[in-house]
């Protein structure tokens, strides 16, 4: 269905519901004809930093470890604000009578368990150390 349809066909009841994180749900204006949410963070999406390799190389070491620094600085900031920002959304969500569901990890461990297979071979592609930087253990 056209994303340009879904609020309308929640309203009428044509679709249950729909499936997109808490900011395009606030824009959408869902709150309005959506009952419930559940946060179940199936999904991460970050941004990267990229830096040609010719001008990254051209760096002295010391401004190299400089701008590593502030890019997670940076990184672990946004995250933070995100993450705050997502939290008030919710709570806007529940203002409006929204029944918000959190998933324990009791209930998340049947979805953990259908991934596990892909995440050993992310693991095994990608390697430990940017594993552990997604939080993948």
């Amino acid at each position: 269905m056209s994303w340009s349809e879904v609020f309308t066909a929640i309203q009428q009841g044509t679709i249950d519901g729909q499936e997109n994180g808490v900011n395009i749900t606030d824009t959408a204006k869902m709150y309005e004809v959506q009952k419930y949410l559940t946060l179940w963070n199936y999904t991460y999406e970050n941004d990267l930093f990229v830096a040609n390799s010719a001008v990254w190389d051209a760096l002295d070491s010391a401004t190299q470890d400089m701008l590593r620094e502030k890019a997670v600085e940076a990184c672990n900031w946004g995250r933070d604000i995100l993450e705050q920002e997502e939290e008030e959304i919710v709570t806007k969500f529940e203002d409006y009578g929204m029944e918000v569901t959190r998933l324990s990890e009791e209930e998340l461990a049947p979805f953990k368990a259908v991934v596990s297979d892909l995440r050993t071979s992310l693991m095994k592609k990608y390697g430990k150390e940017a594993c552990t930087q997604f939080g993948i253990e």
